[in-house]
């Protein structure tokens, strides 16, 4: 089906796909919970009205009013190979005004209530705390070893604050980091494997990520090696620049 999205009859043929079931369809009388919306979209597993869906759309203390229930049978869509490959085309499709039919537009934000908890839990807080664990290495772990390695090379004695269990801290410090670096890994490694390497190449927010994982190790390796600070600073400040794309990339999951 996806190669349907070809043809330009393709937005008149989804737009005669929504139906509403017999009982949906007697439902002219309803008591809904209040919302800012006129149209009521959400995740419901049978396109009958049935205790569960009472207790998700239903306020007993609420006065009845006219309502349009309407149900859409997408079952196959997220549950097929023919499914998967529609929604992989539709969104590489530069065909915009297929957003605006309201079958397509039902079934995006059907599967954005099923997708947004994976997204947030497995991508954006590790994400988050990367992030933030970078900015305290960058500013405090980093400076501080190249002042202890410095005050070493004179024969100074660092700042008792800095040195006393400052390397032991770090030590754990870098664990945590390095548990982080593994997982952001492992997602590059899937995406790979699921849209192919061609495919994962053609995507500017995939590279993206991959070099500002590349930085982090190459600046975490330089850390190891004792280089130069002169030149670990700049590959510190573009791995920032880096990763403030990728927050502001994230974000977008909130609007």
């Amino acid at each position: 089906m996806h190669k349907l999205l070809e043809f330009e009859a393709f937005e008149n043929f989804m737009n005669h796909c929504f139906f509403q079931s017999l009982q949906m369809e007697s439902k002219t009388l309803y008591n809904p919970k209040q919302s800012s919306k006129n149209l009521f979209i959400a995740s419901h597993k049978t396109c009958f009205i049935d205790s569960f869906f009472d207790q998700a759309f239903q306020n007993k203390q609420a006065k009845l009013r006219p309502v349009k229930i309407s149900a859409m049978d997408a079952g196959w869509i997220f549950k097929s190979k023919e499914g998967m490959d529609f929604l992989k085309s539709l969104a590489s499709s530069d065909r915009m005004e297929l957003f605006l039919v309201p079958a397509i537009k039902h079934l995006i934000i059907f599967q954005w209530t099923q997708i947004y908890p994976i997204i947030r839990n497995r991508l954006f807080i590790p994400f988050l705390l990367i992030f933030l664990s970078i900015h305290f290495y960058f500013i405090y772990g980093y400076e501080s070893q190249v002042y202890v390695r410095k005050s070493n090379a004179h024969e100074q004695e660092p700042i008792e604050e800095i040195q006393e269990g400052f390397h032991q801290f770090m030590i754990w410090y870098k664990s945590f980091q390095g548990v982080l670096i593994l997982w952001q890994i492992y997602i590059q490694i899937m995406q790979v494997w699921i849209h192919s390497f061609k495919g994962f190449l053609r995507n500017f927010w995939n590279l993206f990520d991959l070099f500002s994982v590349i930085f982090l190790i190459l600046i975490i390796v330089a850390d190891f090696y004792e280089f130069d600070p002169l030149w670990v600073r700049p590959f510190i400040a573009i791995t920032f620049l880096l990763f403030y794309f990728r927050l502001f990339y994230y974000l977008r999951i909130f609007d």
